[in-house]
């Protein structure tokens, strides 16, 4: 619904925001990649279960 607008792992990131705000997503993406690797997932399995578990949750909340 506006732009910029980027996606990590379905993720959505709305609007011009600084390196920090992608970092922080970057990073959170990491440990749950990580938690789905220590769980036994296959690797080429683990992009679309995180993709799925970040459509799933819905649209961020908008920051105020």
């Amino acid at each position: 619904t506006g732009t910029p607008a980027f996606f990590i792992n379905g993720r959505g990131l709305r609007g011009a925001r600084p390196y920090e705000a992608f970092e922080e997503i970057v990073k959170a993406a990491f440990g749950e990649v990580n938690k789905l690797i220590e769980a036994g997932t296959p690797l080429a399995e683990i992009y679309d279960k995180r993709c799925q578990a970040n459509v799933a949750a819905g649209p961020p909340k908008e920051e105020g």
